[in-house]
């Protein structure tokens, strides 16, 4: 099972790098006089499993 220290594939690597991309262009840059919150939907981790890319044959944790 892949752990927080291990790096993750190539694909993952890609989609993290374009990800962290928009969300510099999309958020503001954090002020002394504003508060930045962020919320994620909790049924987005419904199907996580112990492997970083999951295949019609794995099961949920």
């Amino acid at each position: 099972m892949p752990t927080v220290n291990e790096t993750p594939p190539p694909a993952v690597q890609n989609d993290l790098s374009s990800l962290n991309t928009a969300l510099d262009t999309s958020i503001p840059t954090k002020q002394d006089n504003n508060l930045l919150i962020a919320t994620w939907n909790i049924r987005s981790f419904a199907s996580l499993t112990g492997k970083w890319t999951a295949t019609g044959n794995d099961t949920v944790c």
